[in-house]
């Protein structure tokens, strides 16, 4: 018969390889205990977080929504909320958090918040749309030329083909 892991133990290593970051807030939504992946995300070890207000590492508007995130009531289903905050080395971040009730047979009450950093996932998908954008304008453009060379073939009127292409320039 094998032994049974040390409870504590097992919880603290799922935790430290949990490829998100888990924190775990008490029913007043201080830090109770968190991964090794939050303390990368948030640029702050455990030990400096326990006791510590989760929305205390947001700024104004984002600590009011951590707030409402750890009030919310067992009868919601989890649904991811993103943040802006900055790092402690002032960078920009967008964090992804979804906050789960714990209930008193769960170890509450308190809440398990899972965080994901969604910074350059977002980045990402900013440049992708900034560039269909481009494309689109360029398509345009090409359209434009093509529509104004068919005229010129077509047209002695030169006044009304420079006319027609300032139109289409400005639009």
């Amino acid at each position: 018969m094998t032994a049974r892991p040390d409870s504590a133990a097992h919880l603290r290593r799922i935790l430290d390889h949990a490829p998100v970051g888990i924190v775990v807030t008490d029913a007043e939504g201080l830090v109770v205990t968190w991964s090794r992946h939050a303390a990368e995300i948030f640029g702050c070890e455990e030990a400096a977080a326990l006791d510590r207000p989760l929305a205390s590492l947001f700024p104004g508007p984002a600590r009011r929504q951590v707030r409402s995130l750890l009030a919310g009531g067992a009868d919601q289903a989890p649904a991811p909320r993103l943040l802006e905050r900055r790092s402690p080395g002032g960078t920009p971040q967008l964090l992804e958090l979804t906050a789960v009730p714990l209930t008193a047979e769960e170890g509450g009450p308190g809440t398990l918040v899972l965080v994901q950093d969604a910074t350059e996932r977002f980045r990402h998908l900013h440049q992708h749309r900034q560039a269909e954008d481009l494309l689109a304008t360029r398509a345009r453009q090409q359209a434009a030329v093509a529509v104004l060379g068919q005229r010129a073939l077509a047209e002695s009127d030169l006044q009304a083909l420079f006319t027609e292409a300032s139109r289409l320039v400005s639009e």
